[in-house]
């Protein structure tokens, strides 16, 4: 059936497409016969008697179409006096409308006559009554007959977004883009535009500037608020990591980040510091420039985390004094690195089959040698010879793989972004294990030493209170014949953390502590075995009875223990910020690196939760947690007889 023309200057148009649920939207016929693409799309129109009248008055292609000003304005002109069209079904449902008001008019008449009830409407006004609804009813019909539309394929694949719908799509191709590292050009390209065309052709992209502006100023501008309201609401505290790092452009850029009690990564700025030395003189004022702010915004820092740089370290050793609330930390995954590198300082002989090694990846890679210009035989380089047909090398190389396996592997461990201080404890006592164990009994020797001396830096209580306050250790790996790891001891410095902490007088710390040591519900293992090895949700249940044991459990427990969270920033910023992207700015790229870093964590947690979803059926099998494999794997007694009376402090220094 053909379709009802709404106004005469229909056929002057061409209907592309659904603009709404009541409108459609149009291009001049001139215009769609001249333009294509994006151009056209500029052209659009609301089907709709004004606005065709203002296109058609102001389009130049329709005008040189017509060919004549006097025809234009004729068309135009004669639109406003038109009649609208009626066509014989409609002229005949009016017919039938009108024999059905002069029989409910004849049949009121009777009623007025028959009952003489003065309560009615006169008869005229229920006539015109009538006659109203009977146009709307013709107007409704004769408008669901005329302004359907069938239900093609096309209709529903293909349409306008809404307005609410365009901010989204903008900050999808932005987070698309940050994501895969695109440059931001990708998205004025020709081979962009044709497909985004092919799939909608409706949609208009945003250029490269707008993209990289203000559709990245507006969603750094709200993940900076979720990061404010982040920390804000962090009652535990969170950690504050920092480094130094040189870009592509060779600039020294300062960078911090806080990682939160569940582990969650938050940057927080960088700084370009490339006209500053990087001495100790300097990095204090910036370190108590950042505790500043961030305890202007109310947000509790509970440690602060750095690497082992010279200034890094006397900055750590003065501002402890200053701060005595704040854990001054270095970063652990660094120490386990400087405790590879004392591997390769007490052993010559393990250094030299290390840079042979080093010596034959590089060969490798280098063009092997021929013979004669008549034969295409190819020989290995000789140094590369030398070193493989060598036996003692091959000896050292599989002695230096049995050491360096056991360090990977704590190293994967510590460089987690949920590395807590106990797990620091267990690295120390493993390591002791190992090289008791190991048969260069004079290399044994000299690796204890460094390691026995590593551990007198470190502020050993902290340590010692995360391993007796983890329900799955408790006592049971400490000599509580030693003055330094009795009870007593260890309430000392239960006692003295609190007060540093929360600047006030502990009430019934003690009973907590005592009450915990006997396993009082809900310490004991029962309630334990419902949290697994989880000591942070445990000490987060039992906060509500025990509220002053658990602040200090939960402080402990809510602490990372590494900066590489900002190493692993520095490679995404690396990832960004490319020898073919050396023009963005510093600031620009900390955005990118940011939304970087919130779709990273988004992906990470949806994983986490497919993962839950996944064991938590209850057709799984449960884990016997209580068989020997779940018992750690140090040996009671050999730790016993680690742990020296003179490598702790004594109580004194820390009342």
């Amino acid at each position: 059936m053909k379709r009802h023309r709404n106004h005469r200057l229909t056929k002057y148009i061409k209907v592309l497409g659904k603009q709404n649920s009541c409108n459609t939207y149009a291009v001049c016929v001139a215009c769609f016969e001249n333009l294509e693409g994006e151009e056209l799309l500029k052209n659009t129109f609301t089907n709709k008697k004004p606005q065709v009248k203002n296109h058609l008055k102001n389009c130049s292609y329709f005008r040189e179409k017509i060919r004549s000003q006097e025809k234009l304005d004729d068309i135009i002109n004669f639109s406003d006096n038109e009649m609208e069209e009626v066509d014989p079904k409609r002229q005949k449902v009016n017919k039938d409308y009108g024999k059905n008001n002069e029989k409910v008019l004849n049949y009121l008449k009777s009623l007025q006559y028959d009952f003489k009830i003065t309560k009615f409407k006169s008869t005229e006004e229920e006539v015109a009554s009538v006659r109203l609804f009977g146009s709307f009813v013709l107007a409704s019909s004769l408008s669901t007959h005329f302004n359907s539309k069938p239900n093609t394929i096309k209709n529903n694949l293909i349409r306008t977004p809404t307005k609410n719908e365009i901010p989204k799509f903008k900050r999808l191709l932005l987070r698309m883009s940050v994501a895969n590292g695109f440059s931001f050009q990708w998205i004025d390209h020709p081979a962009t535009l044709e497909l985004f065309h092919f799939l909608n052709p409706h949609l208009i992209l945003p250029n490269r500037k707008a993209l990289s502006d203000h559709i990245l100023k507006k969603e750094i501008k709200s993940l900076n608020t979720l990061r404010d309201e982040k920390l804000i609401s962090d009652k535990i505290g969170v950690v504050l990591a920092f480094d130094g790092w040189k870009n592509i452009l060779n600039q020294h850029i300062f960078r911090s980040l806080f990682i939160s009690s569940s582990g969650e990564i938050l940057i927080w700025d960088t700084l370009d510091i490339s006209s500053e030395r990087e001495r100790t003189i300097e990095v204090v004022p910036k370190i108590t420039s950042l505790i500043q702010d961030i305890k202007s915004l109310n947000i509790k820092l509970n440690a602060i985390v750095s690497d082992s740089a010279p200034a890094y370290a006397a900055a750590r050793r003065r501002l402890q004094l200053q701060f005595p609330e704040i854990v001054f930390l270095p970063c652990f995954a660094h120490q386990c690195q400087l405790a590879i590198d004392d591997i390769f300082k007490e052993s010559p002989t393990l250094k030299a089959a290390s840079s042979k090694a080093i010596t034959n990846l590089a060969i490798r890679h280098e063009r092997p040698q021929t013979g004669s210009e008549n034969t295409e035989e190819l020989y290995l380089n000789s140094g590369l010879c030398q070193i493989l047909l060598d036996n003692d090398w091959w000896e050292k190389i599989e002695l230096l793989q049995d050491i360096l396996l056991p360090y990977c592997g704590v190293l994967n461990k510590l460089q987690c972004d949920k590395a807590r201080l106990f797990e620091v404890l267990h690295t120390i006592g493993y390591f002791m294990q190992f090289w008791k164990h190991f048969p260069d009994s004079n290399l044994s020797n000299q690796m204890i030493s460094q390691l026995e001396k590593r551990w007198s830096q470190w502020e050993q209580p902290l340590f010692l209170l995360s391993f007796v306050l983890h329900p799955k250790y408790r006592f049971t790996y400490f000599n509580s014949e030693l003055n330094n790891l009795s009870f007593t001891s260890l309430g000392r410095y239960l006692i003295y953390y609190y007060k540093a902490w929360f600047k006030k007088r502990p009430l019934r710390l003690l009973l907590d502590f005592e009450d915990y040591r006997q396993k009082i519900e809900p310490f004991n293992n029962e309630t334990l075995e419902q949290f697994g090895d989880d000591a942070f949700k445990f000490w987060g249940y039992v906060q509500g009875d025990y509220k002053e044991l658990a602040a200090v459990a939960l402080k402990l427990f809510g602490m990372c223990v590494n900066a590489a969270s900002v190493e692993r920033m520095w490679s995404s910023m690396g990832f960004l910020h490319t020898a073919h992207r050396n023009r963005l700015k510093n600031k620009k790229v900390l955005a990118m690196s940011q939304l970087w870093a919130a779709i990273n964590f988004s992906l990470r947690e949806k994983e986490l939760q497919q993962n839950q979803i996944q064991f938590s059926d209850p057709n799984t099998i449960p884990i016997d947690t209580g068989s020997e494999d779940a018992t750690p794997n140090l040996n009671v007694e050999e730790i016993k007889d680690d742990i020296e009376d003179n490598t702790i402090f004594t109580s004194e220094h820390w009342e």
